[in-house]
Parts: C-alpha cells; sequence; structure tokens
C-alpha cells in the first residue's frame, strides 16, 4: 500500500463509465445497477439512496454501502469467465494500491476473504475504489503509474463480499469520507458524471436466440468446481428447429409490457405476443 499523492489539481473531475466491453463482445447491454451509496447512518434495515429511495443496503455489522454497485447481466458467470466487460478507470490519476489473489466466485454479501481491487487516486483528489475483480486480471501497472481515464484496470469478478460478478465503485475524499457522485434530494453534492446517470433506465440489455432454454446457475461454484450458465446461443436454424427467444431487461417494473414480433424476410410478423 501506497500513501496518497500531493493533489495534482483542485477542480472537480468528470466521471466517465467504469465498464466497458471487450473488444469481441457486442450484446446491447452487459448490466445492471443494484446499489447506490446509503445516505442513512443508521442500522440495520435503515436506509437511503441519494434520491431518498431505498436501492441500497446496510449491514447489522453497522457497514453503510458506500458505493455503486454495477452487476453482470444476463449471464453475470459466463461473462466473467469469458472475461466479457472490462474495468476502466473512471478519471485520469495515480495507482496507489492493488490487491490480487483472493478468491472470486463468492455467492453472497458477508462472504469471507479480501476482494481484488485496484484504487486511483484521481487529479482532484478523491480516492477511487475498484472492487471485487476477478482474480489475476487487476492491471500490472505498479504503485504510483498514471492512468488515463478509460484505460484498463481489470476484469469483473466476484471476490470479497460479493453475491454475484459485479464492479463496487466507490469514491473517498483525503479524510477517508465517502463522495456519493450522484446528486438527487437526499445529497446536495455535485454530480460528477460526464453522461448524466439515470435513477432508473427501463431498458432492454438483451435479445437473442437459442437452440433451448438458457441454463442458469445459482452460483459460480458447485461442489467445489467452477460453473457457468449455458445459454445455447443459436442464429441458424433449419425448417422445423425450435428457436427460443431470449431478452433480458434492466430496470423492468411489474405492469411494464413489452410486444414481441417475428419478422420474416419479406417484413410481415409472423408471430406476435
Amino acid at each position: 500500500s501506497a500513501l496518497p499523492l500531493p493533489l495534482a489539481s483542485a477542480s472537480l473531475v468528470d466521471l466517465g463509465w467504469p465498464l466497458a466491453p471487450s473488444p469481441d463482445f457486442s450484446p446491447y447491454g452487459y448490466h445492471g445497477t443494484a446499489n447506490f451509496v446509503d445516505h442513512d447512518p443508521r442500522f440495520p434495515n435503515l436506509v437511503e439512496d441519494y434520491t431518498c429511495g431505498t436501492r441500497t443496503y446496510d449491514l447489522a455489522t453497522g457497514y453503510n454501502h458506500g458505493g455503486i454497485d454495477y452487476f453482470l447481466w444476463p449471464f453475470p458467470w459466463l461473462m466473467m469467465d469469458s472475461e466479457s466487460v472490462r474495468i476502466v478507470a473512471a478519471a485520469p490519476g495515480v495507482i496507489i494500491d492493488k490487491r490480487d489473489g483472493n478468491f472470486d466466485r463468492n455467492c453472497a454479501i458477508g462472504s469471507s476473504g479480501d476482494f481484488n481491487a485496484v484504487f486511483v487516486q484521481q487529479d482532484d483528489g478523491l480516492i477511487a475504489w475498484y472492487l471485487h475483480m476477478k482474480n489475476g486480471t487487476p492491471t500490472t501497472k505498479p504503485l504510483g503509474a498514471r492512468v488515463e481515464a478509460g484505460e484498463f484496470l481489470g476484469f469483473v469478478g466476484s471476490s470479497g463480499s460479493s453475491s454475484l460478478p459485479h464492479l463496487h465503485f466507490e469514491l473517498r475524499d483525503a479524510s477517508g469520507r465517502v463522495v456519493d457522485p450522484m446528486q438527487g434530494a437526499c445529497n446536495d453534492a455535485p454530480d460528477r458524471w460526464i453522461a448524466p446517470q439515470p435513477y432508473e433506465a427501463p431498458r432492454i440489455d438483451t435479445l437473442t436466440t437459442h437452440s433451448a432454454e438458457p441454463d442458469v446457475v445459482a452460483c459460480g461454484i458447485a461442489n467445489g468446481a467452477p460453473v457457468h450458465e449455458d445459454p445455447h446461443f443459436a442464429d441458424r436454424f433449419l425448417p422445423g428447429d425450435t428457436v427460443v427467444v431470449f431478452a433480458s431487461w434492466s430496470d423492468h417494473r411489474n405492469g411494464d409490457v413489452t410486444h414481441f414480433s417475428v419478422i420474416d424476410p419479406a417484413g410481415h410478423a409472423t408471430q406476435t405476443w
């Protein structure tokens, strides 16, 4: 671990998106947002996110969630094993700490073991935490090395206190206090994102065809061995073949309706539901 470096700039640094698909991975989307910063210091089960909503959590141990969780979706363990999604620097700065070598297939909040991570002191003095990385993937750059916005830091994993592969992105000031980059009714600090992030973003993440219904797993390890989903992806079919159409959503709400049609080459809807 290295001591924080002197501040290079007193100005705010706008944040870029901290995830990026790998070059050979090109779905509509690849993530959902699970938890924001908890602004209610009381515990347990007393939570308040930046909108005064409840998309966050705390623990009976006294921990209040201090970052934003972006989880892989819809096949998180396969996406982790395939290294489909990269963690990238949200802002330029200097690497001040790294952790690696820890088990990366945990399936519950409160799991034992430390996380794999990279810590970057940004040019505005804030320290960005990139947590829960896949084992063996944190950047090989040494402590003290500079990184630019968008630069590779590691791959998404499920190390430490984690229920599935995700990035926990957290900001701290020089005093160690959490800085929430999302502005709202319960957080009057400035919004720090170059592209403002909505509280909810209802959307289809993926729309794919398969030869059979995807096989999912509850956890990325079974009987001590790594496992992941088998989607049975297919995009070529013969007459008489079964075609499974699969859609995944983020921020889908009860009552939301999606309309689907199968369109033939002439542009006619052969099936609609």
